[in-house]
């Protein structure tokens, strides 16, 4: 738990960001209580376009890298199993599949 100095100063910051916005500390009650007033709750905003996860980036992201890095981790799996050998050719297919 912080400080009031520490609350007054991220306040602050807050209200540099949105100076037209008026920051108050309430209960997630007072929060839910604002939503259900405002009708958003009746009609929340909508997307319609697909959204993107800036947290998730490359082959995790995408439904059809995912796809193919399975695959590629698959038939590697099987070459090892076969008695194939973890050479430069198998560390570059291998680091392909994870990235």
């Amino acid at each position: 738990m912080g400080s009031k100095d520490h609350y007054r100063s991220v306040f602050e910051k807050v209200q540099k960001s949105f100076p037209e916005a008026d920051v108050v500390a309430s209960a997630f009650e007072d929060w839910l209580d604002a939503v259900d007033s405002s009708g958003l709750r009746e009609a929340p905003p909508a997307a319609d376009a697909e959204m993107g996860d800036a947290r998730i980036c490359g082959v995790p992201s995408d439904p059809k890298q995912t796809a193919r890095a399975r695959a590629l981790d698959a038939a590697l799996t099987r070459y090892l199993a076969a008695g194939g050998e973890r050479d430069a050719e198998y560390k570059e297919l291998h680091t392909t599949s994870n990235h």
